[in-house]
């Protein structure tokens, strides 16, 4: 009884932790936005461990084993990344998916439980793609939670500009669509075809595959335009070798019954986007992507250079691009677009032998699981027919989908798809030949691996503990920055700072909070406004010492010391104090100082861009050294992402013009 409550528990807490973070805009880009999924994860993983001790069925031995080293290897490079903060994200990633994965391969059994966590996924796909159909045929591009992260500047329907192509559902980008529509709809078919259901399942299979399949069209991602006929060969094979290893006869007709259903399911799909030009001009882009060729040709091989054993560092990508993208590539590159190629950038060769072998040999095992279960599985009719065949093919074909695509795109980045990717790999590892609720007796020394999920569970959940409060003030915070409220983004960035006072990004927006106060004094009380500026130009400090690779934080120190200079010797000019003065012009030179070095370590760290060199000439502009002011302008107008550069060398030139005699 308790192992059966157990097992259901344990499928609704993955359920609304697997529905949460795909309904939460994926979970990408604010932890904020994830932390409620994982939450639900790790509850799973903790409740699985509780009947660690009475499970009497073991997922692949190889499988978990370097499951297990694959994942140990990556929390040992983020555990000693120098950027702790950009590490962190990474180390929630590889804790939710261990908890997803660990939890199904070990402990997820029984029909019941499973068709739950499947139909809640099910169901959701479908309102994805309904949800994607409004979007593709809107005439203005909305998104339904477009005020959840103002941020991302998610258009809700309101403005009048152009539909140039938003298909997400409720997640933040096509690409998150696509990777959830990849797996879905694979485990669809699998179950439409494989799969021991009543014949109204089927029909309810067969609309949620057809509706996967139009959404993966219409989503005009070219990833997923790769990705989805590398799934459909793999499940055709797989399909052909059931049906070769588990039927005794009309094995012609019966495999081509099996193809005819994946052809009606994709058919559809394809009759939806046939007549769109959206959808034909995105695929004849498939071999033309001159971002994706700039990035890799000149922005990579440096970066594979610093360390191509071990990596340069968990979640370092994109900081090291900015670094090293040369003046050609004028993009601000926030992924590689290719995980293989990022992991091998973060992780080194380690990493990558290590990922590749994951996936290798989970492929490899799911493949021999399945002609296995083909020969095992008693005949339903004609056909070999079980849940644990119809997941394992559906699976394969899922996974065969997500490595593709994580070939041209960064799927596996984002927590919606890094938590099915791992569902399908904890199915593959765990199929078994036999009925879904067959149980094979186990060696009682292997009984206490039961409990692996306790270990990331525990962790994630004290992890979310200790850091969800200030991941809720940092939303919070940056919504109140479109429009822009100063009360409310000081007030929101000193509350999360009271709980994690080292937080980067609470920093940072407490810094500008606090100088947009300060600027408003700038006339009224110029000695207040020199304190405000000094306590911005204190946050900020603390931002580049959590980040010392943050172009931004190095970009924003500089400024504000040097407007907290000009600020300074404005009220030095008006003190009578000989002592003051004296005192208030040794800290405007020890601030031009200090951030002459910070617009120098902004260039260091984006040397090919504009904003370093436009903040230098601001900066000389200032101290009235028009020369080199002008020549750090005429650098800028030069690269990319100038803005201010010309304007700043009209002014420079006409002050020239008036001195002239």
């Amino acid at each position: 009884m308790f192992a059966s409550i157990t097992t259901w528990s344990v499928a609704i807490f993955l359920a609304a932790g697997l529905g949460l973070t795909q309904i939460l805009l994926g979970g990408w880009w604010y932890p904020w936005l994830a932390l409620p999924g994982y939450f639900f994860l790790a509850a799973a993983a903790i409740l699985a461990s509780l009947r660690g001790w009475k499970i009497s069925d073991t997922p692949g031995a190889w499988c978990s084993g370097l499951a297990l080293a694959f994942a140990g290897y990556l929390f040992w490079r983020q555990s000693t990344s120098l950027d702790a903060y950009a590490a962190r994200e990474d180390s929630w990633l590889l804790l939710g998916a261990l908890c997803v994965y660990l939890t199904v391969a070990w402990h997820l059994r029984g029909a019941g439980p499973r068709w739950l966590l499947l139909g809640v996924l099910l169901a959701l796909s479908t309102a994805q793609v309904l949800l994607a159909v409004a979007q593709f045929a809107a005439v203005m591009p909305f998104h339904p939670m477009a005020d959840l992260a103002r941020q991302l500047r998610l258009p809700d329907g309101k403005l009048a500009v152009a539909n140039l192509g938003l298909i997400t559902g409720t997640l933040h980008a096509r690409t998150a669509l696509s990777g959830v529509l990849e797996v879905t709809t694979f485990l669809a078919l699998g179950l439409l075809v494989w799969g021991r259901c009543a014949v109204w399942v089927k029909l309810l299979l067969l609309w949620a595959a057809a509706a996967g399949f139009v959404g993966m069209i219409i989503c005009l991602s070219r990833s997923a335009y790769l990705a989805l006929p590398a799934g459909v060969i793999v499940f055709a094979l797989a399909s052909f070798f059931v049906v070769q290893r588990g039927v005794l006869k009309h094995r012609l007709l019966l495999a081509v019954g099996a193809l005819g259903l994946v052809g009606l399911a994709l058919g559809l799909g394809v009759a939806t986007g046939y007549e769109s030009l959206a959808v034909w001009f995105r695929l004849e882009e498939l071999a033309v992507d001159k971002y994706r060729q700039d990035l890799w040709s000149i922005t990579v091989p440096p970066m594979l250079s610093l360390d191509p054993v071990f990596g340069a560092g968990a979640n370092t990508f994109e900081d090291l691009a900015r670094r090293y993208r040369g003046a050609g590539f004028t993009a601000d590159p926030i992924h590689a677009h290719s995980d293989w190629l990022q992991l091998l950038i973060e992780y080194g060769w380690v990493g990558l032998v290590l990922g590749a072998g994951f996936f290798f040999l989970h492929f490899a095992a799911g493949w021999r699981n399945l002609l296995r279960l083909a020969r095992a599985t008693p005949a339903d009719g004609l056909l070999p027919q079980s849940m644990e065949l119809g997941l394992a093919t559906g699976s394969l074909a899922a996974f065969t989908a997500i490595g593709t695509h994580v070939v041209f795109d960064y799927s596996l980045h984002l927590p919606v798809v890094a938590m099915l990717t791992a569902l399908c790999a904890g199915w593959l590892a765990a199929a078994r030949p036999g009925p879904a609720d067959f149980a094979r007796p186990m060696p009682r020394w292997l009984q206490p691996l039961g409990i692996l999920p306790l270990l990331p569970g525990v962790v994630l959940a004290v992890w979310i503990w200790r850091d969800a409060p200030a991941e809720r003030q940092v939303l919070a915070a940056e919504n109140a920055l479109v429009p822009l409220r100063v009360d409310i983004v000081a007030a929101s960035a000193t509350g999360g700072l009271a709980t994690s006072p080292r937080h980067p990004r609470l920093l940072w927006l407490s810094a500008l909070a606090t100088r947009q106060k300060a600027s408003a004094l700038a006339e009224s009380n110029p000695r207040e406004a020199v304190n405000g500026l000094l306590q911005a130009a204190d946050s900020y400090r603390g931002a580049v010492q959590a980040r010392p690779d943050d172009v931004f934080a190095w970009y924003e120190l500089g400024r504000t010391l040097d407007t907290a200079a000009f600020a300074t010797e404005t009220v030095a000019e008006t003190s009578g104090n000989p002592v003051e003065v004296e005192e208030l012009q040794s800290q405007v030179n020890k601030l031009r100082i200090e951030a002459l070095a910070a617009h120098l370590r902004c260039i260091g760290r984006d040397p090919d861009h504009a904003r370093g060199y436009e903040s230098l000439a601001r900066h000389y502009a200032m101290q009235r050294e028009p020369e080199r002011a002008r020549r750090s302008a005429e650098l800028a107008t030069r690269l990319a992402g100038s803005r201010q550069a010309g304007a700043m060398l009209n002014v420079l030139r006409a002050a020239e013009e008036k001195e002239k005699p």
